[in-house]
């Protein structure tokens, strides 16, 4: 069994490095403009004309990213004390007791750049060194290998606009082209079906697959939901072997 949580510890960062395409990593976010003539009427004052440009209307987007943004204000990365782990910013946390173990800011560092390591993809090195892309906590149970990881990471305009249920559906191709780049899987598939989380019935990403393991096989399984604050993404990946348990791992969250 430690070997196979060694891989699946493997997988998740794969799931990281890949999925970062599925919900952007900031670049290309635009930025908000105040829209003007080029020059101010006739017998204006300097006054006038800067009051002019300063209401100048502003598309829905442009507010809503604005709006965003100032969100971002009381951003903060999550923290564990004992067998909490608690993420203020997103308003959840989870509790975990034994054979349920977090994993250390130095593990978590070690996974960051793990996915550095692994990626051949320049936005997802960047996203990763830039602080807009990392893995915020990690909970493995020790006995059956079922893995709990919340990932952050920035996004864009389109990201922010989009609906759940099409995030989700993009993070579900996203996560079965991972199961089948994967050593050792095959037979991915995956859907986007309801499932509970904070006490809500929200749209979670589902894949499945087989992985064979030396002369043993295992069914493999993911689900992932995704919570938006401000011009933030939480992603939350819960990962289990032979026993689906995914959907009891996400509904383990409470809203604080």
């Amino acid at each position: 069994m430690k070997n196979v949580k060694k891989w699946t510890a493997l997988m998740l960062a794969g799931i990281m490095a890949l999925s970062v395409t599925a919900c952007g990593s900031g670049a290309g976010r635009g930025t908000v403009e105040t829209k003007s003539g080029s020059s101010a009427a006739s017998g204006s004052t300097a006054a006038e004309s800067t009051a002019a440009e300063s209401t100048a209307a502003v598309s829905p987007e442009e507010a809503a990213e604005a709006e965003a943004e100032k969100e971002d204000e009381n951003f903060s990365t999550g923290e564990v004390s004992g067998t909490t782990y608690r993420q203020d910013f997103f308003k959840i946390q989870l509790t975990r007791d034994t054979p349920w173990v977090f994993e250390s800011e130095e593990e978590l560092q070690a996974q960051n750049q793990a996915i550095v390591d692994a990626s051949d993809d320049a936005e997802v090195k960047d996203a990763v060194e830039n602080g807009n892309l990392y893995v915020d906590m990690t909970v493995a149970n020790e006995e059956t290998g079922e893995t709990t990881m919340v990932r952050i990471l920035k996004v864009g305009l389109g990201e922010m606009l989009a609906s759940d249920s099409d995030l989700a559906d993009t993070m579900k191709e996203s996560l079965i082209e991972d199961l089948n780049s994967t050593d050792g899987v095959s037979g991915g598939t995956g859907v986007v079906e309801d499932t509970t989380f904070l006490g809500k019935t929200v749209p979670s990403a589902y894949v499945t697959g087989v992985l064979t393991y030396g002369d043993s096989q295992f069914d493999v399984f993911e689900r992932c939901v995704i919570v938006r604050k401000g011009t933030f993404v939480a992603v939350v990946i819960a990962t289990a072997l032979i026993d689906d348990t995914t959907a009891d791992q996400l509904a383990a969250f409470t809203a604080i």
